[in-house]
């Protein structure tokens, strides 16, 4: 993984994103989309990752090195992310939407993983913050 300077604008920009990408899954619960919400949570949890990879100052555009990278994390569960990863690509890359039953064992656990790496990642940025 290379050595980057962190950027406190495009992480909170990436944040900001994040944000309104959870805010979306929230609002297609009442239409029965499960592949797209499944789609947005694997996007947050992506960018989530993928911010608190950077404020460690490394870059990746290799979703299970991020997710591994994360994952030192004892709150966070490595298996939870090869799933959801697993089940993303076969919606995005194979045509195999998402089982009522998956999404059910899926979607408690994507809301526990968001909420656990959003807390990570204001923390970063309150701090990031509080020292420059």
């Amino acid at each position: 993984m290379p050595k980057i300077e962190v950027d406190i604008k495009i992480l909170r920009s990436m944040f900001i994103t994040s944000q309104g990408d959870i805010r979306a899954a929230e609002i297609l619960k009442n239409t029965g989309s499960i592949n797209s919400i499944l789609k947005l949570y694997y996007d947050v949890l992506h960018v989530l990752a993928d911010i608190l990879l950077r404020f460690d100052q490394f870059e990746s555009t290799n979703h299970i090195c991020i997710f591994a990278y994360v994952c030192k994390n004892p709150d966070l569960d490595w298996n939870f992310f090869e799933r959801i990863r697993t089940v993303r690509n076969g919606i995005c890359y194979h045509g195999t939407p998402v089982k009522e039953e998956e999404w059910k064992r899926l979607e408690l656990q994507a809301q526990l993983h968001i909420q656990a790496l959003t807390q990570m990642v204001e923390d970063k940025i309150n701090n990031f913050l509080a020292n420059i």
